[in-house]
């Protein structure tokens, strides 16, 4: 990848952007069905999905191919891993089947147990399905024709499946990203629920599955509501006709992913009688519906259309969702549904995550963690602190300091959530227009320039905190939004040495090994097993901790590594924006 760097000022270029259409009665084009496509959930306690695709033509034209990931989701999944039982066709790579000569008609069968979002679930209570990890593409409008067990309904789903017998549903579908981009969540009879709200005159369904919630559905309906009505609010309209919650009540889950006109979200029923999780909750909720504007509506040029054979790369990750993160944040707090007090300690996270001591920080910019997404950031090791930083992390760190420094800069005439809503009207496109024919995405420089032709204000700071690896300025917006904080040391392991440290299965661990710090050049590395200090035997953090206070300026770590014991020596000292967390101090913020 080649690192773009910043200039002085952007070269000023007429926008070739058209404007969205906003008007809720605009009408799809809609095609003839080239296919009839047959999913058979009617053996849930198998887990297994049952697939039957008829072509109209009378030959299959080209390869069957599966998708190898989900939009939003930035990591190569292979799908069709799960495919078994092909039948019309034969295997040629892993996710291309040929269709046998004169074959218009393939069947096959999925496998779905893994709950999370971005593949299927089926289990003999509910169902969710994922379409990239369901069908292969298909290149063109086609019908759905579902089958669902006794007693079983659909109850949620931006496809509007009508009802044509007995468990039997039916859909039309405009094109391969359509379906992509429409879950559908189905249950037995009381294992789930849907309730209808209206946001002025957009139809929105809440659908759940799974466990009663700890807290009344009618809370949860009403706070969303109200997220719904506030977002809208900022954009001054909706690029969706309608909209869909669709809910998963697992316990011990959490995770969200986004699409046109629905989200698909998970979270653990039996903690929302906590405040703090409650507000988590609203958060994800918050998230994955701003992101019908950012990243469905508005979004970088590689994104959308898509080839979903293969990485779609962009270095734009950190506005998609580092600018939906810091308003997951803030549209919940306008709302009255999370605190001020609540607010100011995300922000302060974000800053005691992306430390200005971590090494990562230091080394990638947030362009290249979004290019490299798909190898960096879903795939975690020890050493991920030492070379990547979260374009998620980071991003909402940049709108923290964007909306700052345009406040200041402009004297509050503009703020970030002002020119987001110029952004929009620029660049957003609604979710009924195809992909394949929509206005192409924004590039950084397009995107950067139109803001400063729309302020008056350059906004070179920008692109210069996209491509360094200088800590950002946060403590310029801390200041600015009155948010005062105290740095204290919360990790002794990190700070006086340069490495975390943990209990597992009675045993002290090395878990990352700062670069450049006393413990690497000590020679200390990641999974060793501590020992002792300083002669003093140790099996927990606590007696670590305490050792390491008694000891002088130098402290001997007994180790073990691969059957081997050893000693090193390290030497004790402050690393600077290592092992320290900055928390709210008691002033009232302005943010």
């Amino acid at each position: 990848m080649t690192k773009s760097k910043a200039t002085k000022q952007f070269k000023k270029e007429p926008s070739t952007q058209k404007k969205i259409n906003t008007q809720p009665n605009s009408k799809p084009t809609v095609r003839k069905s080239i296919a009839t496509v047959e999913i058979d959930l009617r053996k849930p306690e198998t887990h297994r999905i049952q697939i039957k695709i008829k072509h109209d033509k009378k030959r299959w034209p080209g390869l069957i191919q599966f998708p190898v990931w989900s939009p939003g989701s930035y990591m190569v999944r292979e799908y069709s891993q799960h495919v078994s039982h092909m039948k019309g066709a034969s295997k040629i790579n892993k996710n291309t089947w040929r269709p046998y000569r004169e074959a218009n008609q393939i069947s096959f069968e999925v496998y779905g147990f893994d709950r999370i979002v971005q593949t299927n679930y089926i289990d003999n209570k509910i169902a969710i399905l994922v379409g990239s990890a369901l069908l292969p593409l298909l290149h063109g409008p086609f019908e759905i024709i579902l089958q669902l067990p006794k007693s079983w309904s659909v109850l949620g789903s931006a496809l509007n499946f009508k009802a044509t017998g007995s468990n039997s549903y039916k859909a039309k579908v405009r094109d391969d990203d359509h379906w992509i981009d429409c879950p559908i969540v189905t249950a037995k009879k009381n294992h789930g629920g849907t309730k209808k709200f209206l946001v002025g005159k957009i139809p929105h369904t809440f659908t759940w599955v799974g466990s009663e919630p700890s807290v009344p559905i009618d809370k949860i309906i009403a706070d969303t509501k109200k997220i719904c009505q506030r977002t809208i609010k900022m954009f001054g309209s909706a690029p969706f006709k309608q909209y869909n919650y669709l809910i998963d009540f697992a316990p011990g889950f959490y995770g969200g992913l986004e699409h046109r006109n629905s989200q698909l979200s998970q979270f653990d029923p039996d903690v929302l009688g906590d405040s703090t999780n409650y507000e988590a909750f609203m958060g994800l909720l918050a998230h994955e519906y701003f992101h019908a504007w950012n990243v469905k509506a508005i979004r970088p040029e590689r994104l959308g259309p898509f080839n979903y054979l293969e990485e779609n790369y962009t270095e734009d990750l950190w506005f998609a969702e580092g600018i939906t993160s810091y308003f997951d944040e803030m549209i919940p707090l306008d709302c009255g549904i999370s605190t001020q007090e609540s607010v100011n300690k995300a922000r302060l996270k974000d800053v005691n995550i992306l430390k200005d001591g971590n090494p990562g920080h230091l080394r990638r910019s947030v362009a290249e963690s979004s290019f490299d997404a798909w190898i960096c950031l879903y795939h975690r090791n020890e050493d991920w602190l030492n070379r990547d930083v979260s374009y998620y992390v980071k991003g909402a760190q940049i709108a923290w300091c964007w909306d700052a420094r345009l406040q200041k800069l402009t004297k509050k005439k503009w703020s970030l959530e002002k020119l987001m809503k110029e952004i929009y009207r620029e660049y957003g496109i609604t979710a009924e227009e195809p992909l394949a024919t929509a206005a192409p995405g924004f590039t950084r420089k397009d995107l950067l320039l139109f803001c400063e032709k729309t302020t008056g204000q350059r906004h070179n700071f920008v692109e210069e905190w996209v491509n360094s690896t200088k800590p950002l300025p946060w403590r310029e917006a801390a200041k600015f939004f009155n948010l005062h904080w105290e740095e204290k040391v919360h990790d002794i392991f990190h700070h006086q040495f340069g490495f975390g440290l943990n209990e597992e299965k009675g045993k002290l661990r090395a878990t990352i090994v700062f670069n450049g710090t006393t413990a690497e050049k000590a020679g200390l590395a990641p999974k060793d097993e501590v020992i002792a200090v300083d002669d003093i035997r140790v099996t927990n953090k606590a007696q670590a901790e305490a050792a390491v206070k008694r000891s002088q300026t130098k402290v001997r770590w007994l180790v073990a590594r691969a059957g081997r014991v050893f000693e090193l020596t390290l030497k004790s000292k402050k690393h600077a924006g290592l092992g320290v967390e900055q928390i709210p101090a008691n002033t009232k913020s302005a943010l």
